[in-house]
């Protein structure tokens, strides 16, 4: 039976992701999806370098509805190749020549996937079982130690390592992240650039 919708991501942590969010419709102000994520074994720079290859060679056109690829503009390869904008526009390009077209959407998140996260600290907080106080003041103290002004979105990867791994003495896996973006709030997620361009491209794609 066709599916709505494959994804291919990074890594195993934006699949988690991925699937956790599509699985809130509601939340997303969508009907329900039928859909399949699946990770490049070759990271950011896998997607850049290959991505709509692999997606035209495993997966038929006939199974799907559409295609959405995601990946991390910071270890993409890119960052001194072209603008985030501009890789997109490549990958866009590509999903056309590959017969996509007005079927699919790439969406590079700058500068990684933490940068979601962080626009929802509660989200964050609740998982860790900690005060979203204490987790703010935290984030003072990494950005205080590193001299990033802004962390959430300059250094979003390497904060929630800090946080996690330094802080709240907790290990990281795609658990962690499909728990967190199972209770994030959509609405305040939409306040990266790269997240609201998905709400926008599965609102457009599957109405309620």
């Amino acid at each position: 039976m066709k599916k709505d919708l494959f994804v291919l991501t990074a890594d195993s942590d934006a699949k988690a992701v991925m699937e956790a969010v599509l699985s809130r419709h509601q939340s997303l102000g969508i009907r329900p999806v039928t859909f399949k994520v699946e990770r490049h074994t070759l990271c950011d720079s896998g997607i850049v370098k290959n991505g709509v290859e692999l997606l035209r060679l495993t997966v038929p056109k006939q199974d799907y509805e559409k295609v959405l690829i995601i990946w991390d503009y910071h270890g993409s390869g890119c960052e001194k190749r072209c603008k985030p904008n501009e890789s997109a526009e490549e990958i866009r390009k590509k999903l056309t020549d590959a017969t996509w077209r007005d079927n699919s959407e790439a969406i590079v998140i700058v500068p990684e996937l933490e940068e979601w996260l962080w626009f929802n600290p509660e989200s964050i907080a609740g998982f860790l079982n900690r005060p979203v106080q204490e987790i703010k003041a935290w984030v003072q103290e990494y950005s205080k130690k590193t001299k990033v002004k802004v962390p959430e979105s300059e250094t979003p990867k390497e904060l929630f390592e800090f946080i996690f791994l330094e802080r709240a003495k907790k290990t990281i896996s795609p658990r962690v992240y499909s728990e967190i973006a199972k209770k994030a709030g959509i609405r305040s997620w939409e306040g990266s650039s790269g997240f609201s361009l998905l709400v926008r491209r599965l609102r457009e794609w599957f109405p309620e």
